[in-house]
């Protein structure tokens, strides 16, 4: 993706309800598998609630987003990016985007120690609500975003 064509890193027809603003990947940063991970903000047209999925991407990456586009960052709902992992995002990432609640999607006893307790700890520190999939045997976490505010029920399994 060419960052300067900003026309391109818009979709608002691709649904009646939410719009997407994608701030990555593109050739400057794709240096890993991770690095070539979509990161794209979701907004809810009816509450404009706004939520960054996040996927693999890492903190070397986070510094290029940030750089591009520092003002467009803030979300409501963070996913946290690669599942929770200690160089998965920067404290300057987090400081854009402000979220809300931030979800860490990682497995119960997976073997690379998902989500680590220093990146816990800073999603914790912005974040009003942090929570994790990889508690007792695994739980899922529906988020509901409505003109009163964001809502999450946890599903224990």
């Amino acid at each position: 993706m060419n960052l300067s064509d900003t026309v391109k890193r818009f979709y608002s027809q691709l649904s009646s309800e939410f719009d997407f603003e994608v701030f990555s990947p593109h050739g400057e940063d794709m240096t890993s598998s991770n690095n070539s991970s979509l990161v794209c903000m979701i907004r809810e047209y009816g509450t404009g609630a706004r939520y960054l999925v996040t996927g693999d991407t890492e903190g070397t990456r986070w510094d290029s987003i940030v750089r591009f586009f520092s003002g467009s960052l803030k979300a409501d709902v963070l996913a946290a990016p690669h599942h929770g992992s200690g160089n998965g995002i920067t404290e300057q990432a987090l400081r854009y985007i402000a979220p809300h609640t931030t979800l860490i999607s990682a497995g119960v006893n997976n073997p690379y120690g998902h989500p680590e307790a220093s990146a816990v700890r800073l999603f914790q520190s912005y974040s009003t609500q942090v929570f994790q999939t990889n508690v007792g045997r695994g739980q899922s976490i529906e988020t509901v975003v409505s003109a009163a505010g964001v809502t999450n029920l946890l599903f224990r399994c």
